[in-house]
């Protein structure tokens, strides 16, 4: 409506200027018609009509142009909320993951607190249920006395191995003969000052019972079967991959 209404006035306004430009032959006939001047009237009305349409419809263009570049930024940002939601969510559920994985993971190694409390506990053992069914549960694979890389090793005054939980093949012989190469002495005599002393810690190098590299242990002593027995459960210091720098 606006356009045909913009077409109406610019067709008359065509008409008005075109009789004010007439010649001056006719400008008696201009004279003798009065009734042009409401005319003129008309005419200038229209034209500022004319120019204010065509204002509006260049302020109305600008405005669509603006609401379209509005728009492409409303969608860019909408793509990269999505995008940034879509990647949170990937994370999380990867957070997800690794916490449950967590939760079902052993720890390899054993602590020193872990330690004593194992050959304590394994001393109790023998001294009340005696040393034939001490022995089999220090030596059963999935019982309370194997733990991580944690068991139990129990020599008497003989330096006979009475039970070794990572090894029970040698349990019953001598312990040079049971790691042979390996320099026990120094090992023997910590083990018994322990016993003598009613318990207490001792430093060595061993070997890994999964690798077999020597490496540097902490091993806790408690006496058993009155002060007969040295019961030992060790703590390795290295995970076994590189040997002892003391080796």
């Amino acid at each position: 409506m606006r356009r045909a209404f913009y077409f109406g006035a610019v067709t008359i306004l065509h008409y008005t200027e075109a009789i004010a430009d007439m010649p001056d032959d006719f400008a008696g006939i201009r004279l003798s018609m009065p009734t042009l001047d409401p005319v003129s009237e008309v005419a200038v009305l229209l034209r500022d009509v004319a120019r204010s349409s065509s204002e509006q419809t260049a302020g109305l263009q600008e405005i669509a142009q603006a609401v379209e570049v509005l728009d492409g930024i409303t969608q860019r940002n909408g793509q990269m909320v999505g995008g940034a939601v879509e990647t949170a969510s990937l994370m999380q559920a990867r957070a997800d993951r690794l916490s449950d994985g967590v939760k079902t993971i052993r720890l390899r190694q054993g602590c020193a607190e872990e330690a004593r409390a194992m050959a304590e506990r394994a001393a109790r053992v023998a001294d009340t249920e005696g040393p034939e069914s001490a022995v089999r549960r220090f030596h059963h694979p999935n019982g309370e006395f194997r733990y991580r890389d944690l068991y139990i090793v129990v020599a008497d005054r003989n330096d006979y191995f009475r039970a070794f939980g990572s090894d029970p093949g040698k349990a019953g012989k001598l312990r040079q003969e049971a790691l042979p190469g390996d320099d026990q002495s120094a090992i023997r005599e910590a083990n018994w000052r322990a016993v003598d002393q009613g318990g207490g810690w001792i430093e060595f190098n061993g070997r890994h019972p999964v690798t077999k590299q020597l490496v540097e242990k902490i091993g806790y002593i408690a006496p058993a079967l009155g002060g007969r027995w040295a019961v030992q459960c060790s703590v390795n210091r290295g995970d076994g991959l590189m040997p002892s720098r003391s080796a």
